[in-house]
Order: C-alpha cells, then structure tokens, then sequence
C-alpha cells in the first residue's frame, strides 16, 4: 500500500506535464504541451516501427517516447531556438533535464524509479538502436507540429528545415521519411516567400 502512495504522488506530479508548455516564447498557436507531443511521439513510434518492419524492440521504443520528456516537469522544456541563439548552453540544458529525472525518479518505489531512469538515460545517450529511433522521431515530430502551424510560425527557418537532420543520419532508415516530410515543408516556404535552400535536401 506504500509503495501505491509513492505511485499515486509520481502520478500526480507529471500531471505537471499536461501544463508544461513547448514553444512558450512563440505565438499562442504554436504551443503544446509537453505531454501532447509525447503522446504524439509515442504513436508515431509503434506505428512507423510497423510500417517499416524495424528490427527494434518496440515496446522499448514507445517507452522511450513516453518518458523521454519527463525532466522537464520541474524546470520546464528549453526551447531550441535558445540554444541555437546561444542564450542557453546544452550542457546547462542537459543539468536541468537530469535535476528533473532525478526528482521524478525519487517519487516512485526504487525498482520503478530506477526503470524510468534507465529509459530517461537510454534516450539521453542514444547509443541503442531504439533510442536513435526515438530521437530521430522526436526531432521530426516538432517539424511536423511547427509545420501544420504554417509558415507564420518559421521564426527561424534554417533551423526549423535542418532540426532532424543530424539524429536521422544516425538511424538511416528514416531518411526517405524526412525527405517527405521536408517536401511538404518546402511547399509551406514557397508559400510564405522563405528562401528554400538546395541544402536542405541533402
């Protein structure tokens, strides 16, 4: 019965996560929450896992999805356009996240605190092979919403055109998945007059 009351105050506190809000310093239409893209992520890993028949673990997969996040609940998610502006460092980034997991991890029983650490830790160093899945996913989940939120929203379109390239070269075969996912992005540049450069497409 103690250990369900540890449950029940874990439970509670990511509840956090449903208010956690992506994208805070953009316009209102942009935003989500950080629970909304995870659940997202999670769906789209179980069903591009099957599409493409990967020889992943997939149940693995979608926990990493779901908990991949979850460091944000105590400081909130860090913007990438801050990091790309250069008023936050990764490393600073990467302090906040692990001060996060590590509080989330204390709430629960040992034995299942120490089971979401090891899925935070899996994602956070991207060496298995469901874990490069999962980043690579995540970062092309965040153009897809930017994206479906138009060109309006393209603050920075460098990097909005270039954000999964890097994690998806590390699990090649999405790469035919972002290229179809970049040539709608392109139509959503052309519209709004954004340059669309060649190197994109590499």
């Amino acid at each position: 019965m103690q250990d369900f009351d540890k449950i029940f105050d874990f439970l509670y506190t990511i509840e956090d996560l449903k208010k956690t809000v992506r994208y805070k310093s953009a316009s209102v239409e942009l935003t989500e929450s950080v629970a909304d893209h995870s659940w997202r992520l999670a769906m789209t890993t179980m069903i591009v896992a099957n599409h493409l028949k990967l020889d992943i673990n997939i149940e693995r997969a979608i926990k990493i999805a779901l908990v991949h996040d979850l460091g944000e609940y105590l400081h909130g998610d860090v913007e990438y356009k801050r990091i790309y502006l250069g008023t936050i460092s990764k490393d600073e980034k990467h302090r906040m996240e692990l001060e996060g997991i590590n509080s989330a991890k204390n709430k629960l029983p040992k034995n299942l605190g120490e089971e979401i650490y090891n899925i935070w830790k899996e994602y956070d160093e991207a060496e298995t092979r469901e874990a490069k899945f999962v980043k690579a996913l995540d970062k092309m989940e965040a153009i897809m919403h930017v994206h479906s939120k138009g060109h309006e929203t393209f603050d920075i379109p460098d990097s909005v055109a270039t954000y999964a390239d890097k994690a998806v070269a590390k699990f090649p075969e999405l790469k035919e998945m972002l290229h179809m996912l970049k040539m709608r992005l392109k139509e959503e540049f052309e519209k709004g007059n954004l340059e669309w450069k060649k190197d994109y497409e590499n």
